[in-house]
């Protein structure tokens, strides 16, 4: 696998990362909480997918089919329940500014926002693991352009959220929430699904 297609399946993997930061752009962030949230999704990305290929290069195909599918589907279920958590939370912002968004709220922190990175995230482990049985690639390379790309697409969604939640003003929050909640359902789906 060469450097052109790594980069079109990091682009392709970076897409979550945009559409999650799009939504949580508009729940206002400061510009270092949002710089520091690119890195972290962006590095998810190339270390889950450097874990899937290690893995696949190391464990034998059943057991490291099953391992897959199983880690899959924790990071993924862990990860919705937080995506679902902080979009209910931006809805309650704006409609109610009530309880509901100041209990959901501690899922806004640091372990709540590693969990969604690992959930918006966790294709990158699969694929990891397709590259590692189908081909031999140059790890370190293959893990910055993934962490570059991820960190980038995460960075221009925080971007494009900002400038629609002030072009939007209040009604933003309530549409972050909504596509945050668009975006776990479908990971939902995806995780039952497969």
């Amino acid at each position: 696998m060469g450097l052109v297609e790594i980069f079109a399946l990091a682009l392709a993997l970076g897409a979550d990362c945009f559409s999650v930061c799009l939504g949580l752009a508009m729940d206002p962030a400061t510009p270092r909480r949002a710089l520091f949230l690119s890195l972290l999704f962006g590095g998810l990305q190339g270390g889950l997918m450097a874990l899937g290929y290690q893995a696949a290069t190391a464990i034998e195909w059943l057991i490291r089919w099953k391992l897959q599918q199983d880690l899959h589907w924790i990071l993924g279920a862990a990860g919705t329940t937080v995506l679902l958590a902080v979009g209910i939370g931006l809805i309650s912002d704006f409609l109610a500014k009530g309880a509901l968004a100041k209990e959901v709220r501690l899922l806004r922190g640091l372990p709540g926002m590693v969990l969604v990175g690992l959930s918006v995230n966790v294709d990158a482990f699969s694929a990891g693991a397709a590259m590692g049985m189908l081909d031999e690639i140059f790890l370190p390379g293959a893990v910055a352009v993934m962490s570059v790309v991820g960190s980038g697409l995460s960075r221009l969604g925080f971007e494009a959220g900002t400038m629609a939640g002030q072009k939007a003003g209040r009604i933003a929050q309530g549409l972050a929430g909504g596509l945050i909640v668009l975006v776990a359902l479908k990971a939902l789906a995806g995780l039952f699904a497969g």
